[in-house]
């Protein structure tokens, strides 16, 4: 059985979360950003992934697409 998730470009993350683009390749870089998936040449976030990372630093959020 094949699941699928939901993901969100880089563009539509920033828009959600309120930093830019370069913001959050800038912490991808040092490590402080989920690494996110390169699908056909655009990188892309699992919005799961996501939410975990933010509930990690204790900090509620909910990603809508």
């Amino acid at each position: 059985m094949i699941t699928t998730e939901p993901l969100i470009d880089i563009h539509q993350l920033s828009k959600e979360i309120g930093i830019t683009k370069f913001a959050i390749y800038s912490k991808r870089r040092n490590k402080k950003f989920p690494d996110g998936l390169l699908l056909n040449g655009r990188r892309v976030f699992r919005i799961t992934e996501i939410e975990e990372y933010f509930k990690s630093m204790n900090i509620k959020t909910t990603i809508s697409i």
